[in-house]
């Protein structure tokens, strides 16, 4: 019968042992969590305060952020020819009042009714006629 108590009192030692340990890691990763929570929420803060600080100072920064402004302002430009090339692709047009996305050919935006920019295609006015001429410019063309 001793043989039997002793491996009894094992297998109770390791369950034990195995519960502590299994709320340990569980422990663990709540904590984790709320740490990732947090810094996901403070890089979010980070990111906001900089974004603000970049559109009020941004032509204007202080010296130690000049560069840092400077590199945004690129990244900035070089999205925006990216968003514009391809809405030349997808023939849409982007309203610069509203941000509503319309065909190309349109010269006032089907939102807002503001006029829309003309596209440029390599540095070049779009091939074609003026805004609301188109048939009369074709017809100059033949």
């Amino acid at each position: 019968m001793g043989y039997f108590e002793e491996i009894g009192k094992r297998i109770g030692h390791v369950s034990k042992s195995a519960v502590k340990k299994a709320a340990a890691i569980a422990d663990g990763a709540g904590l984790s969590m709320q740490i990732n929570g947090l810094e996901r929420e403070r890089d979010r803060i980070c990111r906001d305060l900089g974004a603000a600080y970049f559109a009020r100072h941004g032509t204007a920064p202080e010296p130690e952020l000049a560069e840092l402004c400077c590199a945004a302002a690129q990244k900035t430009a070089e999205i925006e020819a990216l968003k514009q090339r391809l809405q030349r692709l997808k023939n849409q047009k982007l309203c610069p009042a509203c941000g509503f996305t319309n065909p190309r050919e349109n010269c006032y935006c089907s939102k807002c009714g503001s006029k829309l920019p003309e596209i440029f295609e390599d540095g070049a006015p779009e091939a074609g006629a003026p805004c609301g001429d188109s048939a009369s410019a074709q017809d100059a063309a033949d």
